[in-house]
């Protein structure tokens, strides 16, 4: 269902979905976004509508509205990574499950953490 709705937006906006694999608590996805678009406005969009769309999907009594936390954490990667990516993506639950994940697409800081100088 997540999938459907990312493809959904990116067609929408003339984007790309190039991967999205998900774990009970995040999500990773590969997108090429046009350069009139600003990848903050992106991410609004596609969490804006995944949510509606989900929250339909599971519209039961007693279940809670589909949300996602506020923050988000976003690489940039050329075309000459993208294989990579994809593939790291698409195989995110075996990397969690053998304890094999790349802390760069991990890394998650919330407000109120310390974040390096930079």
């Amino acid at each position: 269902m997540l999938q459907q709705a990312f493809r959904v937006v990116a067609r929408d906006k003339g984007a790309f979905t190039h991967a999205v694999g998900g774990m009970p608590d995040h999500v990773h996805v590969a997108v090429s976004i046009p350069p009139t678009i600003a990848v903050s406005d992106y991410v609004q969009l596609l969490k804006g509508s995944s949510s509606r769309y989900l929250t339909k999907q599971i519209a039961e009594p007693g279940i809670d509205a589909f949300a996602w936390q506020e923050h988000y954490g976003m690489l940039t990667f050329g075309e000459r990574s993208l294989e990579t990516i994809v593939n790291y993506i698409e195989r995110q639950a075996d990397h969690h499950a053998n304890d094999d994940i790349w802390q760069s697409f991990e890394l998650i800081q919330g407000p109120s953490q310390n974040r390096p100088n930079r």
